[in-house]
């Protein structure tokens, strides 16, 4: 795949708000968790409830994590620029790039745990 060195830094301050975004959004998500263990408390929804706070510390870690390779990737596109400023917008070849994958996988990860997530409540909730 070939790409600019614009459109790398573009990408990365993309992703970056991105990940800000999923961080607000659990912490979101464990406050509404603690809903239900002050309001519906039974063994289940007690022990359900613990696993989406381990989904979550593991999809903060996995954000933390993309955030340090994201920071460094970021680095490694500056000092290219920095050599090189005439080549900012010039096409240069990304192979495996694999931050992409690690970003779409937690985009899933969020998408689906979000969601699931918001069955289990309204679900307990109810009741």
């Amino acid at each position: 795949m070939k790409t600019t060195l614009n459109a790398l830094h573009h990408q990365g301050n993309d992703w970056n708000r991105d990940l800000d975004f999923y961080i607000d959004e659990l912490a979101i998500l464990t406050k509404r968790l603690k809903l239900v263990d002050t309001k519906k408390a039974t063994p289940k929804t007690t022990a359900q409830a613990a696993q989406y706070l381990k989904k979550f510390v593991k999809l903060r870690e996995k954000t933390d994590t993309l955030k340090a390779a994201l920071l460094d990737r970021e680095k490694k596109v500056e000092r290219i620029a920095k050599d090189n400023p005439e080549a900012a917008g010039d096409q240069i070849k990304m192979v495996n790039d694999k931050l992409f994958a690690r970003h779409k996988g937690l985009a899933d990860a969020m998408a689906t745990t979000r969601y699931d997530f918001n069955h289990f409540l309204v679900k307990t909730l109810e009741k």
